[in-house]
């Protein structure tokens, strides 16, 4: 990074350049882990609420990856908001860097992050993801966001590109001083007269790190004994922390297992199946929070064996949850059907939504989704349109044939032959 950086103040707009008349700035080259696709996303909301706002992309394309930026802007009818550069000179970059009214910086991971000092130095408000290198290049003046969470980045941005107060602060407070400067503080936390973080982003802390060289402070003692064994009072501390922590979970999975819903005795990836319903995989801790700021997931239903952590974990969100004890190769009974639309009817209310995994995203939550899309009255065309032909065919035969016995029960109610394991089934809007 060169000192050049430091003293762009009264820099005029690229000459020769296409350009919006404000716009969010990344640097980086067009491939899949840049995470360039958020920003995509996020334009459509922004544009809303800052007419004359454009996105300004540059960096090299790589042949090896489709094109995905400009597909999805195509799809999100927004390619006119988004303007791309494969290499600038070093002027010109410079000139954009200058006049950009914010730098956005999504990376799902990245080895340095050389962009974001740069941004930081020509005094631009920064927000970066939460992938670590990313962090620790942005420590303390940016805001961080979740990388994948589209919402987070149209909360953020929307902040900084809204508040001047904001994005002074941080242009001022969030990169480093130029050689031979007096440092400037960084705030982990809004300083007073500091507009409060936007929900869901955050600052990094600035870690207090010593300085190499520096004598160690009075007082300061190595944390290993000798012979390089913990102290015995350590060691009693740990064990004891760990045998707390195991009482914990044992205690959260009897005070949670008694809410859990039982109807039998009882996001490459998520897949959006209808308005209000998702499938996909085994959830993680980061991707049920994800799933919650991005979706306003209210409820999570499994199908595979109930995990203690996701309970915690959907209890620690606010989010019901649902055990349906469906095995391999099966699908739901019309007892559990019952349950699960009692359970849609509650949590999918008021924009919120549900998601259903059974482990691995399989056929068990297929068949548990196109069943659901059955009673809620939508045609067999409609059905195989939003689950697929493909996840269809992945179906067992026993998964097939309940089905079409639930197929043929609600389109002839009351006529379904005895025996008929759907016999009583009838629509459940939800």
């Amino acid at each position: 990074m060169g000192a050049q950086f430091f003293s762009l103040r009264g820099r005029p707009r690229p000459a020769g350049l296409r350009l919006p008349d404000r716009y969010i700035l990344h640097v980086g080259a067009q491939r899949p882990h840049k995470n360039q696709r958020v920003l995509v996303e996020a334009m459509p909301a922004l544009r809303a609420r800052h007419p004359g706002l454009g996105l300004v992309l540059v960096g090299q394309p790589d042949p090896r990856f489709p094109d995905e930026v400009g597909t999805l802007a195509t799809d999100l009818g927004v390619p006119d908001l988004v303007y791309r550069y494969a290499s600038l000179g070093d002027q010109a970059l410079l000139d954009l860097y200058a006049n950009a009214a914010a730098f956005a910086y999504p990376s799902l991971a990245e080895g340095f992050g050389l962009p974001v000092l740069e941004a930081m130095a020509a005094g631009l408000p920064v927000v970066a993801s939460d992938a670590e290198a990313v962090r620790e290049v942005a420590a303390g003046g940016s805001l961080i966001v979740p990388a994948r969470t589209t919402a987070a980045w149209v909360r953020a941005l929307d902040w900084v590109l809204t508040d001047p107060q904001a994005r002074r602060d941080l242009g001022e407070r969030g990169g480093p001083s130029p050689p031979g400067a007096p440092g400037r503080a960084r705030p982990s936390a809004p300083c007073r007269g500091w507009p409060a973080w936007p929900p869901g982003v955050r600052a990094v802390p600035e870690a207090g790190l010593q300085q190499a060289g520096a004598a160690p402070s009075a007082g300061a003692a190595p944390a290993i004994g000798a012979g390089g064994r913990l102290p015995g009072r350590v060691l009693v501390r740990r064990y004891a922390f760990v045998l707390a922590l195991l009482l914990l979970l044992g205690l959260a999975k009897i005070l949670i297992a008694p809410k859990v819903i039982s109807v039998v005795g009882v996001t490459p990836p998520d897949r959006v199946v209808a308005s209000g319903l998702v499938i996909g995989t085994a959830p993680t801790d980061t991707d049920l929070a994800e799933l919650t700021a991005g979706l306003r997931v209210g409820g999570v239903v499994s199908l595979a064996a109930p995990s203690v952590a996701e309970q915690v974990t959907a209890a620690s969100l606010h989010q019901a949850y649902l055990y349906l004890a469906v095995p391999p190769g099966g699908a739901p009974t019309w007892a559990q059907l019952l349950g699960l639309t009692g359970f849609l009817h509650r949590h999918t209310g008021r924009g919120a939504w549900v998601y259903v995994h059974d482990g691995a995203g399989g056929p068990r939550a297929v068949t548990t989704a196109a069943m659901l899309l059955l009673l809620r009255g939508q045609a067999w065309a409609a059905v195989s349109a939003d689950i697929t032909p493909a996840a269809l065919r992945s179906l067992s035969t026993h998964q097939r044939l309940a089905l079409e016995q639930l197929r043929s029960a609600l389109q002839h109610p009351g006529r379904a032959a005895a025996g008929q394991p759907y016999a009583a089934a009838r629509l459940e809007p939800w």
